[in-house]
């Protein structure tokens, strides 16, 4: 009898009243409650408008050579076949990753949720009218709202940045003819970069200085330094490093994996700040 009014004196099941009190996302406008095949149709429409240049390569046809080793099982050697196996894995990705953008709704520009778009706040900051930037993006970081990469094209103006994705074949044509042109730089600490401070001399030569700016994790950069390293038409890609970045202000963006890391943005400001574009590198901490 004891043990019959304890079980009946006992609360009532706590999970059954959160079920009860739990708003679903869809309630709260986090997430699209649209189906799939329109949040898709939406995103492709968002990635052609993102990349200009943008295909998926699964819907080309492929010579006979690749359909053979493919089929076979066989992973072929050939630079084409590589390319076309990146280009084809990226397009997917580059995809699912702009749906589950568009079913967050988030901002395809600054990546915030639509309900704090951060756009209206950038204020157009202004670089020397010798210094040009590339971003050169791994697509991991897309949709990121933790990424600063994306947003320095955004805050610069257009016809000084502009940012290029990793795997996609028009975006690869775009950074091959950037890195062929004399004055440009990729901003990365390989053995054999220069130090920032001895492009001074460049400046003072009147020459224009074009920054290509890895934007990743450690882990993904290094892949895209070994895509510029083994294309056999940049032989001499030149490189340069920023000293170990003090005053950070971004490091509570993204958990820092190395003492001497920074953000992608933070990076572009302190070389600005060294070679004397001190307007344009506050514009960039600023936003």
């Amino acid at each position: 009898h004891v043990d019959r009014l304890r079980m009946t004196s006992r609360p009532r099941n706590r999970r059954a009243d959160v079920r009860r009190v739990f708003v679903t996302p869809e309630q709260m406008g986090v997430t699209d409650s649209r189906g799939e095949a329109e949040i898709r149709a939406e995103a492709l429409a968002a990635v052609h408008e993102l990349f200009p240049g943008f295909e998926d390569p699964s819907r080309r046809p492929m010579n006979l050579t690749t359909l053979v080793a493919r089929r076979k099982g066989i992973r072929a050697q050939s630079v084409e076949y590589r390319n076309q196996t990146i280009f084809e894995n990226t397009a997917r990705f580059i995809i699912g990753r702009i749906s589950r953008g568009v079913r967050e709704r988030r901002c395809m520009k600054c990546w915030m949720r639509s309900c704090v778009c951060i756009c209206d706040r950038f204020q157009g900051a202004k670089l020397g009218s010798q210094f040009s930037i590339t971003v050169f993006m791994h697509p991991g970081e897309l949709m990121l709202a933790s990424n600063t990469g994306h947003l320095i094209p955004l805050v610069l103006p257009k016809s000084t940045a502009e940012s290029v994705v990793f795997g996609i074949e028009s975006e690869h044509q775009k950074l091959r003819k950037r890195l062929s042109k004399p004055g440009t730089y990729v901003l990365y600490p390989t053995t054999d970069a220069i130090p920032v401070p001895h492009l001074a001399n460049n400046l003072a030569r009147g020459e224009d200085v074009h920054l290509v700016v890895i934007d990743g994790t450690w882990k993904t950069a290094k892949k895209l330094i070994r895509t510029i390293q083994r294309d056999p038409t940049l032989p001499n890609v030149r490189y340069i490093a920023i000293p170990e970045a003090s005053g950070i202000k971004f490091d509570k963006l993204r958990k820092r994996t190395r003492e001497d890391g920074c953000s992608t943005i933070e990076a572009v400001a302190s070389a600005l700040d060294i070679l004397g574009d001190t307007k344009g590198a506050e514009g960039l901490r600023r936003g």
